[in-house]
Order: structure tokens, then sequence, then C-alpha cells
């Protein structure tokens, strides 16, 4: 596993953010939707940056979580999680270097990668925004500037991941 990119890939979100939620793209629409004024947007900027190292950190939580995701040579661990030389050295293990040298490399591009974010915005992540936001009273606009927005966001991490760490 290459922690550089998972790191990398964990920026993804607050650099597409700040193309995505520009006023000129969707930053008005969400900020009408959410009912900001310019006012209440030009205070939330003494904020910016512990805002910014929050979000990063967070993203970089949900890079880790797409590594099995989009990596599916992850799964060989769990199925030989209990065999001999597995915790101490799992190259060692001989069924795990069979496997790794056989598929290790197998559906490590960026599209498979992409596909995989993709799958995990629509099926995972846009149904909790919506079921957090059904309750709110929020917009299918401001659900689909959400959603669009962290889909996007997990279709590129997701890519970076799988062609790169």
């Amino acid at each position: 596993m290459n922690f550089l990119i998972v790191l990398v890939a964990g920026l993804v979100p607050a650099l597409l953010g700040m193309i995505w939620y520009h006023p000129s793209l969707f930053g008005k629409a969400w900020q009408n939707e959410v009912g900001h004024t310019d006012e209440k947007v030009a205070a939330m900027r003494s904020k910016m940056m512990l805002n910014m190292v929050i979000m990063i950190v967070f993203s970089i939580f949900i890079a880790f979580m797409l590594m099995p995701i989009v990596n599916h040579q992850w799964g060989v661990f769990s199925l030989l999680e209990n065999q001999p030389g597995m915790h101490d050295d799992p190259p060692s293990n001989p069924d795990f270097k069979m496997m790794m040298d056989k598929y290790g490399t197998n559906f490590r591009s960026f599209g498979h990668g992409a596909l995989h974010g993709l799958i995990t915005g629509l099926l995972f992540v846009f149904p909790l925004i919506r079921l957090t936001t059904l309750w709110e009273g929020k917009s299918w606009k401001f659900v689909f500037i959400q959603a669009g927005y962290w889909i996007l966001s997990l279709i590129l991490m997701g890519g970076i991941i799988c062609q790169w760490a």
C-alpha cells in the first residue's frame, strides 16, 4: 500500500470543492439552497483554515476506506487471515504468494477504480445524503449539488487509489 497516494487521494475533495462550490459553478445555487447570505459566507471564511484541515483529515479516512473497495487484492488478506505467516510475513505464505503473483495486478487501472468510486457514490453516499436531508426539508436541488460533488470526488479518489496505491 502506498500511503502517499492515499494522502493525495484525500486531497481530492478539498481541491474539487474549490471548483465545485465556486460561485460561477454551483456555489451560488448551494448558497441559496442553504439560505446563506453573502455576509454569512464572508464570515465563514474566518474558519476556513480549520475547516480545510478537518475536511482533509476526514477525506483521508474516506480514502483509506476506499482502498479495499477499489483494489480487489485486499480480499486476499481476508481470505487468508488465519493462515500461517499471514500476520508476520504475508509474502511467505505460499497461497498468498501464488494469488498475488497470478492476480496481483488485475483490475488495477484508473478506470476500474473510478467505476468503483461511481458505484460507491451512487449506491452508498447518494442515499446517505438524501436520507440525511429528507427530514431537514432540503430540496432535491441541494441533494444533487451535494451528491454530485461527493460522487465525483469518489470517482477521482477511486481512480487515483486503484491506479497508483
